[in-house]
């Protein structure tokens, strides 16, 4: 699906609905089911604009109605309290998502292969959530409500030798730069100011990584910031910024050592797979390794980007 080269997505803000739904992100197919022939699986924005009628699918998953399990149940493996957790069950994981703050209960499990790349989704059947409405064609889902999507395509880009990072990334010249800091260090502001000079921007909050054997191909993903750039597209990378805003426009050179520092506190990793987390941190030594990697103090103005254009290696 097509939603432009050089702007934040303009597609209609309609959900995409039916029974057998396949996203593509970053090269990683989901394919989502429902045997249920009173459920319609529903996607909205920004995870339409990656659907797909064909992909090679990786994961493989089933989205019934029923009662959810015991969120305890299992070797609690991470948790982000109230919101969801990882368990390790006969094998398999459980990613367990909930509803908090003040009326908390179990919303939703999936119960994973990760290494068949199958899985069965329990959808708890309450009306008047977004787990599930009544409508006259039946029961609406939506399976992939944050953050379970995030963590399948994280997980299988680490599995990858990949990377899901949280960054910015714009087109410069057929070559992507990526540019990364925490909320408020300015990745929105910088991927609308390469946009407004005409640059093709991936996404202004998350990117997935992954190894060509030249380099790394870096993908935009459906999880946008505040600028809401997310497309399906991308390109090889050619240099990382780690951004400050400041008084002037510098661009310093990094030792890779400091990047892969800078680029492990910007991952997305595997929480539950200590070989997987320490696949990540190879990845960013890889990377630091086989790009420039830059200290962006800048201005929010567009003088930062005769900045970046001198630093940009030619290609």
């Amino acid at each position: 699906m097509d939603v432009g080269s050089s702007t934040a997505a303009t597609t209609p803000e309609r959900p995409v609905r039916g029974a057998d739904l396949t996203l593509q992100i970053a090269g990683i197919g989901v394919r989502t089911v429902t045997p249920e022939s009173d459920i319609l699986l529903q996607v909205r924005p920004p995870e339409s604009w990656f659907l797909t009628p064909q992909a090679d699918v990786r994961f493989d998953l089933q989205i019934v109605a029923g009662p959810t399990p015991d969120p305890d149940e299992g070797e609690l493996l991470f948790r982000v309290e109230d919101v969801w957790s990882v368990s390790r069950l006969d094998g398999k994981l459980r990613v367990n998502q909930a509803l908090g703050h003040g009326d908390y209960h179990l919303s939703r499990s999936l119960l994973l292969d990760f290494e068949a790349g199958t899985g069965t989704m329990t959808v708890a059947p309450q009306d008047n959530y977004w787990c599930f409405r009544t409508e006259p064609e039946g029961r609406v889902t939506e399976p992939f409500q944050y953050p379970i999507l995030p963590l399948l395509i994280y997980w299988e880009l680490a599995n990858r030798q990949g990377l899901g990072i949280h960054a910015s990334g714009a087109v410069i010249d057929g070559g992507a730069c990526i540019f990364a800091g925490v909320s408020g260090a300015g990745k929105s502001t910088i991927s609308d100011l390469l946009h407004g000079a005409g640059y093709t921007i991936l996404n202004d909050d998350r990117l997935g990584l992954l190894p060509t054997g030249k380099g790394f191909q870096v993908h935009g993903t459906p999880w946008h910031g505040s600028s809401a750039f997310a497309i399906p597209q991308s390109a090889p990378l050619r240099a990382v910024f780690f951004l400050k805003q400041a008084p002037v426009n510098k661009a310093e050179r990094m030792l890779p050592l400091q990047a892969v520092a800078e680029l492990v506190a910007r991952a997305c990793p595997p929480y539950f797979s200590h070989e997987l987390m320490s696949q990540v941190a190879a990845t960013c030594a890889q990377i630091a390794a086989s790009v420039p990697c830059y200290r962006l103090s800048f201005l929010p103005d567009e003088s930062v980007l005769e900045c970046l254009r001198q630093a940009i290696p030619q290609t």
